[in-house]
């Protein structure tokens, strides 16, 4: 039986973040290896049951995406989608065919399927009723341009090949009861089971010896024309925000470098704007996304624009039947279409946008999941912009002073609101902030390709293909280090428990030491850093350390080292001589003046052959910087001997093509961590829905009470006293917020 963990994603920011996410592990949960075919297939690092799911024979996430509709795209049909799978599984087998002409056969049926696309396009009435999905087809490129189009074209070709790394080996394909959901969207049709294509009638080893030279000559000449089509398109988007200024270059200084340049700055303005449409890479699922009914831009309709800024979208008379109706028909159904085609859904990881509707939607979903499926537990990830990279408004554009005042305080209290309801329905918050390593040219793009990457190493611990018997023997090496009091084995060559994989429920339980500590901080080491080996950094006073200096100095055996020197200061920001950056608002660089409840820290890094390092001695080394300088009650650490370039750069396909510009050959190394550095941020919340409730923003208030969109005052106070027993929870060690006048708890 699967253990399933399914993602959802609620706006532009969650969804951009998600997007990354799903690339980095599709990639993961399938086998890689050399496009000349004569090396060792290299088995998944992680376990496709959990994340994953068959469609058409190849590796689907289970995802569903909540977002605007894109402006213009060219979204392929699902009948397209399988329309070319088919047409690749009934080519032609001879392995001796030239590949200019496999090329050319997959470009003029591609034509001709569009040329076609209208006359399939016709629903035709089969004699029951039936409720057509209005938004079912894949999301297409969302700028519109034609290299978009061509790359996601390639991308296709390359992951619904037969001999494509997502495709479902041919044993799991078999044992997997894979079923489709039947028209009237309401009960599973379990006779559409898709029929076993008949054996040939040949010898074993003829067909295996075929089955060689098919994949050969797809390795050796299909496959790299194809992804070379797909980083020459990466090079010439992303290559200019790493090779120009990120200020703008004037016209004249561009002539003045040649027409070369000059090329690539209009193939790079073209496409100055990449939503997550562009660069969420097939396989994926038709019905992995859903427009909702709404538009961020201004309407004449003020009501409009209420009820889609703020925390209840449903708030407006006017458009409440048409949200209803869609969260109950459209939204709510899909998810109960995903958990259907669970054997046993773990959880869910809901990403949402800021604090208005996206939030209120996360809201009402986990309610719905609280009452209809309680077992799963409910991990909500919370993902604002960072002001600093957000677009400046100029003066004159600029609102009133009122309008900012009334702004100010519905922000305050919305912001009060969604975390009284996420303390009420989830199980555990992860706070997030987008960081601002790229401040101009596609800075969503890189900022949210790096925090994806921060969390798919976070989210190692229960994907991992260690405790899968199958996939473990072709893994690469990793290892789960716990210090835990009712979980992990103390036993072996590590002086820490260890498991070879975590459950979804675990991995949060070990991370809530304490009822009632439920929000979690994410910090990271950038790939924009310039600290040398964080290898290096990582070993700094540990055992490791000690041992190997004792080997190579003898006569060092009897020194000891200072009492002061203590493993673990690689933890610290950057600012306090550390290697890692807060992904968390409002956290403290210095961690030595804070409490910590829990911790958990993941490290992506291949070891070479050289140094034969072992994953033992790289947990004991993360164990032991939180352990002994932190001392938080739960703590586990996480080494996988896969690194980022070697995931995405060997077969990375099209998920993979453009993360060595996203994030280049720096390790992953994230911390999770569960500590009262959000005492500042909680504070900060108590103190803006107090302000809201006072007399100098009672007329606001009133104002949007009357206009329903905030709640009543008895509500709001309810608000205001669970933000401050969550203040409580994570006091500092150290006094309180009127008595912190060094500011140590508070930036």
């Amino acid at each position: 039986m699967t253990r399933e963990v399914l993602h959802v994603g609620l706006g532009s920011e969650a969804c951009h973040v998600s997007a990354h996410l799903l690339n980095l592990q599709g990639l993961s949960v399938t086998s890689s290896s050399s496009s000349s075919g004569n090396e060792t297939r290299k088995g998944p690092s992680c376990d496709p049951s959990v994340t994953h799911t068959a469609f058409q024979r190849v590796f689907v996430p289970r995802v569903l995406f909540i977002d605007e509709a894109a402006e213009s795209g060219n979204a392929p049909s699902p009948g397209r989608v399988q329309s070319l799978h088919s047409l690749e599984d009934n080519k032609n087998k001879n392995s001796n065919n030239d590949s200019n002409t496999y090329t050319a056969e997959y470009e003029a049926r591609a034509l001709s399927l569009e040329e076609n696309q209208n006359l399939s396009s016709f629903a035709v009435w089969s004699g029951s009723i039936e409720r057509l999905d209005r938004k079912g087809s894949h999301p297409g490129p969302a700028t519109g341009s034609s290299l978009v189009a061509d790359a996601r074209e390639s991308a296709t070709q390359l992951s619904f090949a037969s001999h494509s790394r997502y495709r479902v080996p041919t044993q799991m394909f078999q044992n997997q009861g894979s079923y489709s959901i039947s028209s009237n969207n309401r009960t599973v049709d379990w006779d559409d089971l898709p029929e076993e294509e008949a054996e040939e009638e040949e010898d074993d080893d003829d067909r295996r010896q075929s089955e060689q030279c098919q994949e050969t000559h797809w390795k050796q000449h299909v496959y790299p024309q194809i992804q070379e089509q797909l980083e020459t398109f990466w090079d010439n988007v992303l290559t200019p925000v790493s090779a120009l200024r990120d200020d703008a270059v004037p016209d004249s200084e561009n002539a003045a470098h040649g027409p070369e340049l000059a090329s690539t700055n209009q193939v790079h303005l073209s496409l100055s704007n990449l939503s997550w449409r562009d660069f969420w890479m097939p396989p994926c699922h038709p019905n992995s996304s859903l427009d909702i009914p709404l538009s961020g831009k201004k309407s004449d309709d003020s009501r409009l624009d209420v009820a889609w800024s703020h925390y209840y979208p449903i708030s407006q008379a006017s458009e409440s039947n048409v949200l209803r109706s869609w969260i109950e028909d459209e939204f709510l159904d899909r998810i109960r279409q995903m958990l259907e085609d669970c054997d046993s859904c773990q959880g869910f990881n809901i990403a949402s946008s800021g604090h208005g509707a996206y939030a209120g939607l996360t809201t009402q979903l986990l309610q719905y999941l609280k009452d209809d499926c309680p077992a799963a537990r409910r991990f909500v990830w919370s993902i604002s912009e960072n002001a600093s990279s957000a677009p400046r408004t100029s003066d004159s554009n600029a609102p009133s002073w009122r309008t900012q005042r009334i702004e100010q305080a519905r922000t305050q209290m919305e912001v009060g609101l969604m975390w009284h309801d996420y303390m009420d329905a989830a199980h555990a918050v992860l706070d997030l902030q987008l960081p601002a390593v790229r401040v101009q040219r596609h800075a969503l793009f890189h900022n949210s390709a790096i925090l994806a990457a921060a969390l798919e190493a976070a989210t190692l611990p229960y994907r991992l293909a260690a405790g899968n018997s199958s996939l473990a023997a072709a893994a690469p090496s990793s290892r789960i280090g716990l210090k835990s009091y009712y979980y992990g084995d103390f036993s072996g060559d590590s002086s820490f428990g260890s498991v070879s994989r975590m459950s979804f429920s675990d991995f949060l339980t070990n991370l809530q030491p304490s009822p009632g500590l439920s929000v979690l901080e994410l910090d990271a080491y950038l790939p924009t850093a310039q600290d040398g080996t964080v290898w290096a950094r990582l070993q700094e006073a540990t055992n490791l350390e000690r041992d190997q200096r004792i080997k190579y100095q003898p006569q060092l055996s009897g020194t000891r080292r200072p009492r002061d020197n203590l493993p673990g200061l690689w933890m610290m920001g950057t600012s306090q001589g550390g290697l890692l950056s807060p992904l968390s608002p409002n956290r403290a660089d210095d961690r030595s003046v804070h409490t910590h409840f829990a911790l958990a820290s993941s490290f992506r890094y291949e070891s070479s052959s050289t140094n034969n390092v072992t994953s033992s001695s790289y947990v004991d080394c993360l164990m032991e910087g939180m352990g002994i300088r932190y001392r938080p009650e739960q703590s586990f650490a996480t080494h996988l001997n896969e690194s980022l370039s070697s995931l995405t750069t060997s077969s990375g396909y099209s998920a993979g093509s453009y993360w060595k510009h996203a994030w280049g050959p720096k390790p992953v190394l994230s911390v999770l961590g569960n500590t009262t550095r959000f005492f500042a941020q909680a504070a900060q919340i108590g103190a803006g829905v107090k302000q809201v409730l006072s007399r100098q923003s009672r007329g606001f208030f009133n104002r949007d009470v009357a206009n329903e969109i905030l709640p009543e005052e008895d509500n709001c106070h309810e608000v205001l006293s669970t933000i401050y027993n969550l203040r409580d929870k994570y006091q500092p060690p150290r006094g309180s917020i009127e008595e912190d006048d060094d500011g140590l708890f508070m930036d």
